[in-house]
C-alpha cells in the first residue's frame, strides 16, 4: 500500500504510536495499572452505575455539559458492562483519542494549510507528547482538550468535503466535541465568520458545518451562563478584557518554554514574530479574499486571545491579578492558547527561514523543535506523581474495586482526598483537633445534622490505631480497617447505624495533628 497516495501516511502512523508510547512510559500509573482519577469516579462512574442513561445525559460537570465523556462512560458501563476494569478501559480509550487528535494534522487533507509534511510531523510530535501538558491532561476526563486542533483543521477543510453521510457524521462528532468542554466557546466567532463566508460563496458544506458549530457553542454558552456561580454576579467587560491582556502577556514565556529568567526575551521574540508576520501579510488584511494559509494563521492568533478571554470569564473572578496569572502557568485551561501559539510561531519561523534557503529552513525548524522539546521537561520520566503507587497513590483500585458490587460504598481515588461514593455522602477533609470534643478520658466526634457516620480516612501512618464506635444501641465494637500496603492513611468503614466515634486520650494525642475525611 502506498500511503503517500492516500489520505493517511507514515507520518500519521509514527506520530500516533509515538504519542501512545510516550504517554505509557511517562505516566505508567495512568496506563500500566490505572486508577480512577477525580471526576471519572465521582461523576461518570458513579452516575453511570446508579442512574439511567437518560438522566446521565443532563448531569452537568462544573456548570458545563460533558457530552462525549458521558456517552463513552455510559457505553462502557451500561452496554459493555465493564465495571471492575473501568479505569483501564477509559484511560486507554482517552489515550487513543488523544493520539488520533494530535496526529490528525499529518493527514494529507491538511496539506493545503501547512504544505510541509516534516513541519506538520514535528508539530504533531510536540502536541502528542504534551509539551504544555501535565499529568491530569492525559487522564480520560481531559482528553477532549487535545481535539482543539482537530476542530480547527476541520473548519478549514470543510470546503473540500462532499455533502454526504461521512460529512454529516464528522460534523456530528465535532458538534459533540464542542459540547464536551466549555472553553470551545472560543470557536463561536470563527464559526460566525465561516458561516457568512460559506453563504456568500455558496459553499453548502462550509455553511452547514458552521451551523453545527454555532449551535453547539451557543448551547454550551447558555448552559454555562445560567449555571455558573460567576455568571450571577455583575460582569465588567472592560475589566475582563484587561485581565485577558494581562494573562496573555504574562504567559507568553510559557509558549517558548525557555524558563522564567528569559521571560522578557521571550516576549520580545514573540513580538518580533508578530511583526514579521504582519509585515509580510499586511496586504492580505486589505484584500477581499485572504488565502487559506493566511486565514489559518490569523485564526490561530485570534483563538489564542479569545480562549484566554473565555478562561478569565469562566474560571476566575474579574479581579484577576498578575500574581494569580504566574501561578497558573501551564494549566489545562490555557491549552488552546499554548498549542495555537506554538503552531503559529512554527509557521512564521519556517516561512521566514524557507525564503533564505532550504538548509537555513531545516536548521531553524529543527533547532526550534529541539529547544522546545528539551526545555519543556517532557523528556523527564520523573513527572508521574504516582509512579511508586505503594508510597504515593491515595487510590488503591485493585484493593477496593470489589466494593462496587455493594449497595453502599465509599472508595478513595486520586487525587487526595477525593472519595467516590455510592448511596453515601462524603464530607471535606477537616483537622482532627477541630472535630473531637473532650469528655472525661475520651474524645468524642458526633456528625452534625444527625447524619449517620459511615466511614472515615485519617491521613498519616497510623499503625496499630484503635478506634471504637458507639451504635444507636450503645454497643461498643472495634472498627474494621481496609489499609492499603503503604499505610499512608487509615481507611475505616463504619456500620451504617453508627452515630459517634470515641477515641481515648492517648490515641487522640497521637492523631490530633492529622486530618480526617468522613462520610
Amino acid at each position: 500500500m502506498k500511503f503517500q497516495n492516500q489520505n493517511i501516511n507514515y507520518y500519521f502512523i509514527v506520530s500516533f504510536l509515538t504519542t501512545i508510547l510516550f504517554a505509557v512510559v511517562r505516566y505508567p500509573s495512568l496506563f500500566v495499572e490505572p486508577e480512577i482519577w477525580a471526576e471519572l469516579g465521582t461523576n461518570f462512574f458513579v452516575n453511570g452505575l446508579t442512574r439511567s442513561a437518560w438522566d446521565n445525559l443532563w448531569i452537568l460537570d462544573y456548570s458545563y455539559l460533558p457530552i462525549l465523556q458521558r456517552l463513552l462512560s455510559l457505553l462502557t458501563i451500561k452496554l459493555l458492562n465493564i465495571k471492575m476494569y473501568f479505569p483501564e478501559f477509559m484511560q486507554w480509550l482517552g489515550l487513543l483519542f488523544t493520539a488520533y487528535f494530535t496526529s490528525y494534522i499529518n493527514l494529507n487533507r491538511n496539506s493545503n494549510i501547512i504544505e510541509s509534511k516534516g513541519l506538520r510531523f514535528l508539530i504533531s510530535i510536540l502536541l502528542g507528547i504534551g509539551v504544555y501538558s501535565r499529568y491530569e491532561d492525559f487522564t480520560f476526563i481531559n482528553f477532549i482538550y487535545s481535539s482543539s486542533l482537530y476542530i480547527l483543521l476541520n473548519i478549514f477543510t470543510s470546503d473540500r468535503q462532499l455533502l454526504n453521510c461521512k460529512f454529516i457524521l464528522t460534523q456530528t462528532f465535532i458538534f459533540i466535541l464542542l459540547l464536551s468542554k466549555p472553553f470551545f466557546v472560543a470557536f463561536l466567532p470563527i464559526y460566525l465568520v465561516t458561516f457568512f463566508v460559506g453563504t456568500h460563496r455558496k459553499k453548502s458544506t462550509i455553511a452547514l458545518s458552521s451551523i453545527f458549530g454555532i449551535i453547539a457553542c451557543v448551547t454550551q454558552f447558555f448552559i454555562m451562563s445560567t449555571n455558573s456561580s460567576l455568571a450571577k454576579g455583575s460582569l465588567n467587560i472592560l475589566q475582563v478584557l484587561v485581565n485577558t491582556i494581562v494573562v496573555f502577556t504574562s504567559t507568553l514565556k510559557a509558549t517558548f518554554l525557555i524558563g522564567a529568567q528569559f521571560r522578557y526575551v521571550n516576549v520580545i521574540f514573540l513580538f518580533v514574530l508578530l511583526s514579521i508576520f504582519f509585515q509580510k501579510n499586511r496586504r492580505c488584511l486589505f484584500k477581499k479574499r485572504i488565502s487559506k494559509k493566511n486565514s489559518f494563521y490569523f485564526t490561530l492568533l485570534f483563538l489564542s486571545f479569545t480562549s484566554i478571554f473565555i478562561t478569565v470569564k469562566t474560571q476566575h473572578s474579574t479581579s484577576l491579578s498578575a500574581s494569580d496569572v504566574f501561578n497558573l502557568t501551564f494549566h489545562r485551561w490555557y491549552y488552546i492558547f499554548y498549542y495555537f501559539l506554538l503552531i503559529f510561531s512554527f509557521g512564521v519561523i519556517s516561512k521566514w527561514a524557507y525564503k533564505k534557503s532550504k538548509w537555513v529552513y531545516k536548521f531553524v525548524v529543527l533547532f526550534y523543535f529541539s529547544t522546545i522539546l528539551i526545555t519543556s521537561g517532557s523528556l523527564s520520566l520523573s513527572l508521574d506523581p504516582y509512579r511508586d503507587k505503594t508510597k504515593n497513590s491515595f487510590s488503591q483500585w485493585s484493593l477496593y474495586k470489589k466494593q462496587i458490587t455493594k449497595e453502599k460504598f465509599c472508595i478513595p481515588i486520586n487525587p487526595y482526598p477525593w472519595i467516590m461514593c455510592k448511596n453515601l455522602s462524603a464530607n471535606i477533609k477537616i483537622p482532627v483537633k477541630d472535630l473531637f470534643i473532650p469528655e472525661n478520658n475520651e474524645y468524642i466526634f458526633t456528625p452534625h445534622n444527625d447524619m449517620s457516620l459511615h466511614g472515615f480516612i485519617f491521613e498519616d501512618n497510623l499503625n496499630n490505631f484503635s478506634v471504637f464506635y458507639e451504635t444507636s444501641k450503645n454497643q461498643i465494637k472495634k472498627v474494621t480497617y481496609l489499609n492499603p500496603p503503604d499505610n499512608l492513611y487509615t481507611f475505616a468503614i463504619m456500620p451504617s447505624d453508627s452515630k459517634t466515634i470515641r477515641i481515648d486520650s492517648e490515641v487522640f494525642e497521637k492523631i490530633k495533628n492529622t486530618s480526617m475525611t468522613y462520610w
